[in-house]
């Protein structure tokens, strides 16, 4: 299982948002910054890809089944009760995209019409290009079900 505790000092409690605890996390929108994290602010302005990287922790296990693909980039920011992640673009004004396509398109281009983005690795909170590929519905649901009937 994943460590997805507080990254402030020493402080043990469940991350939040921004790999923080509740506590922390309200501290540093009070104050702007906490002495291991950069001013909310500093962090507004830098382009999405810097901001992205900042929220991916690439030291993650290989899949047991295609190591040949390489390390899993886990997501340590913002993730759904479904397993998936969201990033925001564009602001305060933005908006939520799922952080798997995000980094897709910005590394390999646009997803093909009528293609979805499937985990090579079965790891929903994986970001690694390496593990992403776009396929058919069908082809995402029949790999799905044959990595549940060949492994769950």
């Amino acid at each position: 299982m994943l460590n997805r505790t507080c990254t402030a000092d020493n402080c043990g409690k469940p991350q939040v948002a921004r790999r923080l605890c509740n506590t922390h996390y309200h501290f540093a929108r009070r104050h702007g910054l906490l002495s291991t994290h950069k001013p909310f602010r500093e962090t507004q302005i830098e382009s999405p890809m810097v901001r992205f990287m900042a929220l991916v922790d690439q030291n993650g296990l290989a899949p047991r089944e295609k190591p040949w693909l390489g390390n899993c980039w886990l997501w340590t920011g913002r993730i759904e009760r479904n397993g998936y992640t969201q990033f925001r673009v564009g602001g305060k004004a933005g908006k939520d995209v799922s952080s798997h396509r995000w980094i897709y398109e910005q590394t390999e281009g646009p997803i093909p019409d009528g293609l979805e983005i499937d985990h090579l690795c079965f790891v929903r909170h994986c970001v690694n290009p390496k593990h992403l590929e776009p396929v058919t519905h069908a082809e995402n649901i029949r790999r799905s079900l044959h990595h549940r009937i060949k492994v769950g």
